[in-house]
């Protein structure tokens, strides 16, 4: 009938139809995720719980 075969239960034609069109959707963005370039950019940017809006701040200098 298909490329999936059904192991427990009666679909009819319809249901079986639905059944294999979420398959190869799910199928498709798994393929995609897969070959995906990865981010090179790394973190930059992104924002967080770990930000820190004083670490660049200026630290006190000594004095004399």
């Amino acid at each position: 009938m298909g490329k999936y075969t059904i192991v427990k239960g009666e679909l009819d034609p319809t249901e079986h139809h639905a059944l294999e069109t979420v398959l190869d959707a799910m199928a498709q963005e798994a393929e995609a995720a897969r070959t995906a370039k990865p981010d090179t950019r790394g973190l930059w940017g992104a924002t967080g719980l770990t930000d820190n809006p004083l670490g660049f701040r200026n630290p006190p200098l000594p004095r004399r």
